[in-house]
């Protein structure tokens, strides 16, 4: 609310407005006012001059009639700034590890330079599974003399192996195009409800208002968020329908850089398959343009998944030289993050959050706190 000087209750429902109902808006100003986050003030006519009170019995040193025997009516000023910095700096607090606020101010900063890169995190918190996830339903196909060695697979994290297994047990998936049809994209194909979307951290993520958006996700969900929202991104890419960055000028655009669900032969799962990706000398030319010119904010992604930190690796040694990578970090552990400063200009910032029932991680609040703060909707 960005009014720094008496005005009179209408500027300020006229702001509150455009966030709820006016009814809501009323109550809303009459907390404030209760909770001295405003100061009222009494501006009244005398001698057809403007005047201020604070107390309407009191006389009028003009005239020498009292202020309420004068046309009046009542101002208003904020006086929750240092409330509110208090209130969003508790917040960060409480949402981030203790050396994120510094690198969040630093993102800010850069945000024009820098270009959201989004993982399976991001796609979580909508319901969508994880990359490792995505193949636990094989195991459902799998005779119980298998299931012991699947669950070996799972739990080192190994994709190639586990899809091995998954090729080798599992009659209803014997190739690459039935793990792509009959596992994977029967989970990633959604269609969500305008209320699922306006809920999520979507629209924010949005608003971050990135020239482009790469992401490893498969879904799209930010595709559909788009048509909600208005965000400009009615442009999708993934590497086999990439025509070129001469024919996206002035255009926003989501890239799935390791293919989409309308495109199987586009997606990127095995070891193979990542290695075709960044030898692929046009492969390698796409990355290099996407990533060359802009600093990156990875989102929604592991440090312990094997597969993304070499990707990572890849990722920072094609823009070396540009500029600060930007990671955020689920509840981040300070030794991973040092072993990848090590050999990378990466700065972090770690979400605290926990789990829930359904022990999923709560992480909501984080992100939208973030992107609000990143386009200056929160005051500190």
């Amino acid at each position: 609310m960005n009014i720094k000087s008496f005005s009179r209750k209408e500027a300020f429902i006229k702001i509150i407005k455009e966030y709820v109902s006016r009814d809501e808006a009323n109550h809303f100003f009459e907390e404030l006012l209760e909770n001295q986050f405003l100061r009222r003030a009494i501006q009244y006519e005398c001698c057809d001059e403007f005047h201020k009170a604070e107390i309407l019995q009191k006389k009028c040193e003009y005239c020498d009639n009292k202020i309420d025997e004068h046309e009046y009516y009542d101002l208003f000023i904020p006086e929750y700034q240092e409330n509110l910095r208090k209130y969003n700096l508790g917040l960060i607090n409480n949402y981030f590890s203790k050396n994120s606020y510094i690198v969040i101010k630093d993102l800010k900063e850069n945000l024009d330079r820098t270009i959201p890169f989004v993982g399976a995190g991001i796609s979580k918190t909508l319901g969508l599974p994880l990359w490792l996830e995505l193949f636990k339903n094989a195991k459902k196909g799998l005779d119980d003399d298998f299931l012991k060695l699947f669950e070996r697979r799972y739990e080192e994290k190994n994709i190639d192996k586990l899809v091995d297994c998954i090729l080798e047990f599992n009659p209803l998936i014997q190739n690459h195009k039935d793990l792509k049809m009959k596992l994977i994209k029967p989970q990633v194909i959604k269609n969500f409800t305008p209320d699922e979307l306006e809920k999520s951290i979507l629209p924010k993520l949005l608003d971050l208002d990135s020239e482009y958006i790469i992401t490893t996700n498969y879904d799209d969900s930010l595709e559909q968020c788009n048509k909600i929202t208005n965000n400009g991104y009615d442009v999708s890419k993934n590497i086999k329908t990439f025509e070129g960055f001469e024919n996206l000028k002035d255009e926003k655009y989501i890239f799935h850089l390791h293919g989409d669900i309308n495109r199987l032969d586009s997606m990127v799962v095995t070891h193979k398959d990542y290695e075709e990706l960044y030898s692929d000398e046009i492969g390698k030319k796409i990355l290099t343009g996407l990533v060359s010119k802009y600093s990156m904010l990875f989102l929604g992604f592991s440090m312990n998944d094997q597969y993304f930190s070499n990707e990572f690796k890849n990722i920072c040694d094609s823009n070396k030289g540009y500029g600060t990578n930007y990671m955020v970090l689920l509840n981040g552990n300070p030794d991973i993050e040092k072993s990848i400063l090590n050999s990378n200009n990466v700065k972090f910032i770690s979400i605290l959050a926990d789990k829930n029932e359904n022990k999923e991680y709560e992480v909501t609040k984080q992100y939208n706190f973030l992107f609000d703060y990143l386009i200056g909707n929160i005051f500190d």
